[in-house]
Parts: C-alpha cells; structure tokens; sequence
C-alpha cells in the first residue's frame, strides 16, 4: 500500500491506522516487527510518534539513536513497544552482543526498527516493511509491505 503524506499530521494519521491493524492482530506467538525504512528526515520518527500515540502512550519517542533501544509500555495491556535505533549498529552480530536479539522473540513485544539496513538478517522473516521517501519539500512517500 502506498500513502502520500502532505504533513507530519497526515504521517502520524497513517502510523495510528497501522498501529490499529497491529492491535487487532494480537495476541500473537513472536514478537511484532516493524523496518522504518527512509532518509535522515523522511518521517521515520514522526511515524514512531504517531503509532506510540495510537496505543495510548503518552510519552513522546524520540530517535534513540545513543540509546539504541528505548522501551513504553502499552497502558492496559501487558504489550511493549520497542523503539530501536540501529544506524550505529554494523551487523545482526551487534545485536546478539548487545542483547538485542531477543526483544524479536518476545510476543509481547512490539518493534519498531529505524535504519533496519545495518542489522541485515537480524530481522525476522515475517517483518512488516515501511518505506519512507521524500516526494517533494514537505510530502513523504509512505510504502507499507506487511507480507515482505
């Protein structure tokens, strides 16, 4: 599916629908994957805000870039919502170091992964791609592939 946004306002409307269709989906065996796939400013973390929102989390994300990893909790339920950074990351054997790898296998967890490139394989098979392009000065292309 293909989405034009005209605005952060738009970006976060469609994460919230997106977010929406994951809700429905659960519970689930594993933990639920997302690839925020784009350039520095194409709305990735926009995205993440306005699907933390969607699930009732009232903090905020930013990129947790010197974090790597930041974790909110879903009021009301016994989910979490993962929010990783991995631009600084050079392989899945980063993640295995860090102990990241198993925030993947938990099925409580729901991810949502910036720069999902630099982990390569680490990524579950069945993950849920967003691509983020820039279609003008303030327009985001936003591509979601929930069957990669």
């Amino acid at each position: 599916m293909h989405l034009v946004s005209q605005s952060p306002e738009d970006t976060a409307a469609i994460a919230a629908r997106l977010a929406e269709r994951v809700r429905a989906s659960l519970p689930r065996t594993e933990a639920i994957v997302i690839a925020l796939i784009g350039d520095l400013g194409a709305g990735k973390t926009t995205f993440t805000q306005g699907f933390a929102s969607a699930l009732g989390i009232r903090q905020q994300p930013k990129s947790p870039t010197f974090l790597l990893a930041k974790e909110y909790s879903v009021p009301g339920t016994p989910y979490s919502l993962w929010h990783l950074d991995c631009y600084r990351l050079t392989g899945r054997q980063d993640l295995i170091t860090l102990d990241l790898h198993h925030i993947f296998e938990q099925p409580n967890n729901i991810v949502l992964v910036e720069w999902p490139e630099k982990i390569g394989e680490g990524l579950p098979r069945d993950t849920i791609e967003v691509r983020f392009t820039h279609e003008g000065p303030t327009s985001r292309g936003i591509t979601i592939n929930e069957n990669p």
